[in-house]
């Protein structure tokens, strides 16, 4: 998507090149998440590979930060997990909800 932006031709259908570009947008959003959880994991792995050769107060810090990591890496899958749920096509567009009173809420 990067090259095809750079295509003199490619501004000339505005509203083609601004779906495209929001296209590139999402897809380095996700990218971007799945690179924080990759950096949090390897902060796990670093943290349990340490821990090995820890003595007791250093390892107690490792696995905390292993904890934390760890955390971290689950609310970004979390966040992901969301978006997933909620990234059909028509989610991002408006609704009309109405309430209206049924039996027995009228009394």
């Amino acid at each position: 998507m990067g090259a095809q932006s750079q295509d003199p031709g490619f501004w000339d259908n505005a509203s083609r090149a601004a779906e495209i570009m929001s296209e590139r947008g999402r897809y380095e959003s996700k990218l971007g998440q799945l690179e924080a959880i990759e950096g949090h994991l390897g902060e796990v792995s670093a943290c349990l590979e340490l821990f090995d050769g820890a003595d007791e107060g250093a390892g107690a810090e490792l696995l905390s930060e292993a904890v934390i990591s760890l955390g971290n890496a689950r609310s970004v899958i979390e966040a992901l997990e969301l978006v997933r749920m909620l990234g059909s096509e028509l989610d991002s567009h408006d609704a009309v909800v109405s309430i209206n009173a049924g039996a027995g809420g009228t009394e």
